[in-house]
């Protein structure tokens, strides 16, 4: 299956972490708050917004050791977008 988006072009590649910045500020953004809820859920099953940082890390790669997601949710949580962390090799 090939990939929606070849991201091997430098220009595609920009839009597509600049895409995905900008949905990840949305999704935070205090306006968002009954799409948020639509999307995670609400009550004792909602998700919260560190679990969907998780999971937008892990839909990333197709392999993950616990060390590099570790490090990666660590990056993510010091300021860098999820996306930004694409392209991080350990």
């Amino acid at each position: 299956m090939n990939p929606p988006v070849d991201l091997r072009h430098r220009d595609v590649a920009i839009y597509a972490a600049r895409i995905g910045a900008s949905w990840v500020e949305l999704r935070r953004g205090a306006a968002m708050s009954a799409v948020r809820d639509h999307l995670f859920g609400t009550g004792d099953d909602a998700l919260e917004q560190g679990q969907m940082d998780t999971l937008d890390l892990l839909a990333q790669r197709p392999l993950w050791r616990m060390s590099e997601l570790a490090e990666a949710l660590r990056r993510c949580s010091s300021g860098s977008s999820p996306q930004s962390t694409t392209s991080w090799t350990p």
